[in-house]
């Protein structure tokens, strides 16, 4: 990066500033409503736009949002700000203005505008190779992502920022990273990784001269919180409960009573995770009258330890009890999807419903429960494309711009040949895939007809299980087996709400049993083994049935138990290889012959 930008940088500097005031340009234009309402007066204008104390301008745009508390404002001030340091070819000026206006939008939630912004103060940055704003920016930008729940993307820039932090030796912003790192491979499920990251980070502040930083103790509480929740979710319940009770005696000790209750919740699930439910029940109560007591963030804390009390509840059989919390928490929770366990908190609400026969209300939490997790998925699509989703606008006034500055009649021939010349061949190589994926489709699809003959000409495949390969016992295993293949003679995978629950309920056992006996014996899961029988079942009616052939790719998807034609052709391909519009056509075509 650093030889880039040192062969380079006069070209650097001529794409960065108009990139920037092409951002700039185009946000000023999608917000114009909101810049009205905040017109800058001449006199401010000025000061901003040419005042030689930047020290002053800073000190006044902090001033706008600390004292007034007018983020809009704030806003429309640091764009001028923004737009004085890409005239000057000032990366100092982009750096902080663009920085503060990232911020500003993260706290609006306009997380487009946020990640654009914070970008052009990363960039402009390490263009100044300014670390302390480089590792500032990087850390914003994970915020972002981490807000977004796009755990994955949120990791990179925390990493880089750690990197930065330990060349420098920058203890604190060290501690800031491994925290949020360890945080993010918690929301991943990547549990041993994280609790490999909190003992790190235990490791300096045990070790580092850090006990007089005013958030020492927060941070050290807080190490110990997400230890204990990597070890809980490793199965390791007594090492779990050991790093608990060591924070609740902190806790104490540091006289920071807000973690008391954070404590006995967790130390109360860990009870029940071990069946003592009567301790964590004793824990649970405990914590919910410390968050009655408190004033302070108590609503997530209040439904998982309504949660976890229900869970007991119902390992003592008491489920008049475990019911009538969840429905409290269904009451406060509502059509909130993004609240945390709350699709644990409808399965384990239609096991209760169906052991007090309540069908009606067995189907209602299903239904709600099949709405929320759509709910969940469109808005983790949504999030995605609201940041990935170039504007194609703003590009083409960037490329108009570039060329612009492109004056040499003899260097543009020469990219024009050469980007001739690179279309050819990529056209060339094209054509030449194209032709080979044609090829290729045809052997899968003449495969396929080929294992639907064998498929109807042989005999069923006796169950044999190994006796080693189980820790279910052996006759139960051939008997779950033997229902399964005398449920698949129904077509019930067809069905819409087919599930492992389901499943598991019309072959009298439970969805433990199943599970294991289609991982091990099938090596399946239920999913692959429900995407299977589903597409077996569709490539066989599909050559049989030209009615069935007839059909759009959409009902197809649903007469097959699918409730999105997008999943179907994901499993037809994954499946076949082919897609199902591909298949259709070939089986058309031969008919025709």
């Amino acid at each position: 990066m650093r030889l880039f930008i040192k062969v380079t940088i006069y070209v650097s500097a001529m794409y960065h500033k108009i990139f920037i005031l092409s951002i700039f340009l185009f946000f000023t234009y999608s917000i114009e409503a909101q810049d009205r309402s905040t017109a800058i007066p001449d006199s401010t204008k000025a000061f901003i736009s040419t005042s030689d104390s930047l020290r002053e301008v800073v000190r006044f745009l902090n001033k706008t949002v600390r004292e007034e508390n007018d983020t809009v404002r704030a806003i429309a001030y640091q764009k001028l700000f923004l737009e004085r340091g890409v005239v000057e070819n000032d990366y100092k000026i982009q750096t902080y203005a663009a920085y503060r206006l990232g911020y500003y939008y993260n706290d609006l939630a306009e997380y487009r505008n946020a990640v654009s912004y914070t970008k052009t103060a990363l960039e402009a940055a390490t263009t100044i190779k300014d670390t302390t704003n480089i590792v500032k920016s990087n850390v914003l930008l994970g915020s972002i992502y981490f807000q977004l729940g796009i755990y994955d993307k949120s990791l990179e820039p925390y990493q880089e920022a750690l990197r930065l932090s330990r060349i420098r030796d920058h203890k604190t912003n060290e501690l800031l990273c491994l925290a949020n790192i360890s945080n993010i491979r918690i929301k991943l499920g990547r549990y041993q990784e994280a609790l490999d990251v909190y003992t790190t980070t235990l490791t300096l502040l045990d070790n580092d001269d850090l006990k007089d930083s005013p958030v020492y103790n927060q941070t050290y509480l807080s190490t110990l919180l997400g230890k204990g929740k990597s070890q809980e979710e490793l199965g390791y319940l007594d090492e779990s409960l050991q790093t608990y009770e060591k924070g609740l005696e902190l806790a104490k000790e540091y006289n920071l009573s807000n973690y008391n209750g954070d404590f006995y919740l967790n130390i109360g699930h860990v009870f029940s995770e071990k069946g003592q439910y009567q301790k964590a029940i004793d824990y649970l109560e405990k914590t919910k009258t410390l968050l009655e007591e408190s004033y302070n963030d108590t609503y997530t804390n209040l439904l998982l330890a309504n949660f976890y009390l229900s869970q007991c509840f119902y390992g003592i059989q008491e489920y008049d009890k475990a019911m009538e919390l969840l429905q409290h928490n269904f009451e406060l929770i509502g059509t909130n999807y993004k609240t945390d366990k709350i699709l644990k908190m409808y399965d384990l609400g239609i096991k209760i419903a169906e052991i007090q026969g309540d069908k009606d209300l067995q189907l209602e939490f299903l239904n709600k429960s099949n709405l929320l997790n759509k709910l969940q998925l469109e808005n983790q699509t949504k999030t995605r494309d609201l940041l990935f989703d170039n504007d194609v606008k703003a590009l083409e006034d960037s490329n108009k711009q570039l060329d612009v500055e492109k004056t040499k009649q003899e260097f543009r021939k020469k990219v024009a040949i050469v980007i001739a010349a690179i279309l050819f061949i990529l056209f060339v190589v094209m054509y030449v895939l194209y032709k080979q994926k044609i090829k290729t489709n045809e052997k899968k699809f003449k495969a396929i007809i080929d294992s639907l003959q064998e498929v109807t000409s042989n005999d069923p495949t006796p169950i044999v299980v190994k006796r080693d390969e189980f820790s279910v016992k052996d006759h139960r295993v051939e008997e779950i087996m033997e229902k399964l293949k005398a449920l698949e003679a129904s077509n019930f995978f067809i069905e819409l709400d087919c599930n492992l629950y389901t499943t598991a309920k019309r072959i009298d056992t439970n969805t433990t049993y199943l599970s294991k006996t289609l991982n091990t014996y099938k090596k399946q899961s239920f999913n692959q083994y429900l995407n299977e029988l589903r597409i077996k079942y569709v490539l066989i009616q599909l050559k049989e049935n030209t009615k069935f052939r007839a059909y759009t790719l959409k009902a197809i998807s649903e007469e097959i138990g699918y409730k999105s034609i997008n999943t179907f052709t994901k499993a037809f391909k994954t499946y076949t290889g082919l897609t199902p519009s591909y298949y259709i056509k070939q089986l058309t075509s031969e008919n025709d012959q």
